[in-house]
């Protein structure tokens, strides 16, 4: 009797499980991706006006594959962005900066299914990466809100 009843609570809790991981897949929005279109080396000045350095410009495009707008910070049209460097300490942002003055900066909208292209300066010799703030306008669910911080950083679901 008492192994019959932990038999169907232990499958009651198994197709729980199951349930709330194909909910997570279903209505997970975040199949926003970015691609490296084209990669060109380029001269710049140095830190200073001290002596040309080489560099990059990345073209990166950026694809809204939700079934949501999404919202980014843009200036002149271009995503404003970060560009992170790997280190011993793991990832971490350049130093170099883009000048911002405020002119030119505007909130863009991506519809579902589109694409934006946009151009970073990648200052390093190191792995890179590229990372854009942006938002779907939704507010997390309750659940997501009571994961702890370090918890829901590293969950990536959609993908």
């Amino acid at each position: 009797m008492i192994t019959r009843r932990l038999a169907v609570i232990s499958v009651c809790f198994f197709l729980l499980g199951l349930i709330t991981i194909v909910w997570a897949k279903v209505h997970a929005s975040s199949r926003v991706s970015m691609t490296v279109r084209q990669l060109e080396a380029m001269w710049a000045p140095g830190p200073m006006g001290l002596g040309d350095r080489e560099c990059f410009v990345a073209t990166i495009e950026l694809t809204n594959g939700s079934k949501h707008a999404i919202s980014y910070v843009a200036q002149y049209r271009n995503a404003e962005h970060s560009v992170l460097q790997k280190t011993k300490m793991g990832w971490q942002e350049t130093k170099i900066g883009h000048g911002w003055c405020g002119t030119g900066v505007e909130l863009c909208t991506l519809p579902p299914l589109r694409a934006t292209n946009f151009t970073a300066i990648i200052d390093t010799d190191l792995p890179w990466k590229v990372a854009v703030n942006y938002s779907d306008g939704r507010k997390p669910s309750r659940l997501w809100r009571l994961l702890p911080q370090w918890l829901a950083a590293t969950i990536v679901l959609g993908q």
